[in-house]
Parts: C-alpha cells; sequence; structure tokens
C-alpha cells in the first residue's frame, strides 16, 4: 500500500513544476489518412490537452494511447479516438490547480485527525451507590450511568483519543 502522505507530497512538487493553471481537453482535426489501400481513410479526429495560456501541452496525434475508432453514417466515414479523449479529459483535469487543491484538503484532514487524536476527552467519573441500595431504582439507574460510561471510554480509546475521568 502507498504512503498517501508520500504520495501526496511528490505530487505536490510535480504540480508545483508543471505548466501552472486549469488545462482543458480539445478535439483536435486532422487531415492526415490512416490505413491502407480500400480501408484508407483521410481525416480524423485527435485530442490535445491546453494549458491556460492556450499553449498545447499534449497531443494524442501520436501517441500509443490512440485507438481510432470508426464509423458510417449518413454522411460518410467518420473517425475518432475515443481512448486519448478519454485519457485527455482525465489529465486535463489532473492539472496541477486541481492537484494541489487535493493534496491542500488531505492535508488539512490530516491536521484535523492528528488534533482529535492528541486530545483528552473528559467523561463523568461512574457513579458509586451503597450497597444498601441493591436491587432498588437508584441501584439500577447507577448502573445504567456506569455501563455507558464505560462504553464510551471503550470506544474512544479504540479510536486512539485518551480519557480521563473527571
Amino acid at each position: 500500500m502507498t504512503d498517501i502522505t508520500e504520495l501526496a507530497q511528490r505530487m505536490k512538487a510535480a504540480a508545483e513544476k508543471a505548466t501552472p493553471g486549469e488545462w482543458w481537453a480539445d478535439e483536435v482535426k486532422n487531415e492526415g489518412c490512416y490505413g491502407s489501400g480500400d480501408d484508407c481513410v483521410e481525416g480524423f479526429t485527435s485530442y490535445a490537452i491546453y494549458g491556460s495560456d492556450g499553449q498545447t501541452l499534449f497531443d494524442s496525434l501520436n501517441s500509443d494511447a490512440a485507438c481510432i475508432c470508426e464509423e458510417y453514417d449518413g454522411e460518410g466515414h467518420v473517425a475518432w479516438d475515443e481512448t486519448a479523449q478519454r485519457n485527455a479529459e482525465f489529465i486535463a483535469l489532473a492539472n496541477p490547480a486541481n492537484i494541489l487543491a487535493l493534496v491542500e484538503a488531505l492535508e488539512k484532514a490530516q491536521q484535523r485527525i492528528a488534533e482529535l487524536e492528541s486530545r483528552t476527552v473528559k467523561l463523568p467519573a461512574e457513579r458509586f451507590c451503597p450497597a444498601e441500595y441493591a436491587g432498588s431504582q437508584l441501584w439500577s439507574e447507577t448502573e445504567v450511568w456506569n455501563k455507558a460510561i464505560t462504553a464510551c471510554a471503550d470506544a474512544l480509546r479504540a479510536a486512539g483519543i485518551k480519557v480521563e475521568a473527571e
């Protein structure tokens, strides 16, 4: 299993070095041809990822991740790159700004968990009921009270939270 803290730090460092801003994916109309012989077709759609400044960061045109799909419709032959489209949309969403936001949220959540785990919860003390009240209503209420306090303390300790009695 991957250490989430180490992974978050590596992702943060990489995101800080990457092209800043949001990224977006869009289709690119290509005039090239694919196939051979009677199956040779010109023109297809690939996908590219652009930075916030409009510069192309990646293009699936010459990628092994590309998988050209074809179909014939009423207007003729259509080809597109479905695999590259899904990959481009994912990569664009995994842009530096979003990775940094996720890492920041993770770091805040980890801090909150650490704060909660470092706290000590004070529970009310157990009650004492003299033996002469055994079997009485007071005895029963005291017994229920003490069982509830013990159950709470056990649950808090199991969660890693320190428990003290008042």
